[in-house]
């Protein structure tokens, strides 16, 4: 009876250790990785003019928001983007919250990032302020683009053309025929056309004033600066 038992266990142990030689162990470790794309918020541009906030301006105000939507393919390297809204479109994605007030706020309970454009402008020196701050508020990406005034200044002359009196004038005229040896002809007279003289007379220059302004290529280059300046 020993002699059987033993053999059955035996067996029992060599099957545990062939049967279940080839069972994937269960791993601990879990692996996650993040694809999740970004996408941003674009606030309505803010402008200062001469140190003070303004709320009636000449800029569009969808000009950083349509650039941010043309350039991000091509000039944002540190990931991918797959919404970007503006204060007209976040309601559709994004019910909750009113991104116009708090879009910090907002941002960091839905997970977007959040684009602030200012303008300064004053008569010297306009320029546009970029500055995208990541869903905790942190700024991973910023750019800026200046203009300064012109002026442009036009010499000016007058030239005036004065023609000087004639001068009188006396010709005389013979023909004569070698075969007969006689002469005839006469004299003429009259007033020889004067010279002109050319004065120039310098007038005041002409002053062409160009206020600094913030375009749309200015708006452009800022856009592809801020997406190529963006850290994670």
């Amino acid at each position: 009876m020993y002699y059987i038992a033993g053999g059955v266990t035996v067996f029992l142990v060599l099957l545990s250790m062939f049967g279940f030689a080839d069972t994937p162990k269960v791993s601990a470790e879990i692996t996650v990785e993040d694809s999740r794309y970004d996408e941003i918020y674009v606030e309505d541009i803010r402008v200062i003019s001469n140190g003070e906030s303004v709320s009636t301006y000449e800029y569009d105000n969808t000009s950083v928001f349509t650039y941010m939507n043309q350039k991000h393919r091509s000039w944002f390297r540190a990931g991918k983007i797959s919404g970007i809204y503006n204060s007209e479109t976040i309601s559709f994605v994004y019910e909750g919250c009113d991104y116009t007030k708090t879009s910090l706020k907002c941002a960091h309970e839905d997970g977007l990032w959040v684009l602030r454009t200012v303008i300064n402008e004053d008569p010297e020196q306009a320029s546009i302020n970029l500055l995208l701050f990541d869903e905790n508020g942190t700024v991973i990406g910023q750019a800026n683009r200046s203009k300064s005034r012109k002026v442009t200044i036009i010499e000016r002359q007058k030239t005036t053309q004065t023609q000087q009196p004639g001068q009188p004038i006396s010709v005389s005229a013979n023909n004569c025929n070698k075969e007969s040896g006689s002469c005839s002809g006469g004299s003429y007279s009259g007033i020889q056309q004067g010279a002109v003289q050319t004065q120039t007379e310098d007038l005041e220059p002409t002053i062409i004033e160009l206020g600094p302004r913030i375009r749309d290529i200015d708006v452009d280059q800022a856009v592809i600066m801020l997406y190529d300046s963006i850290r994670k």
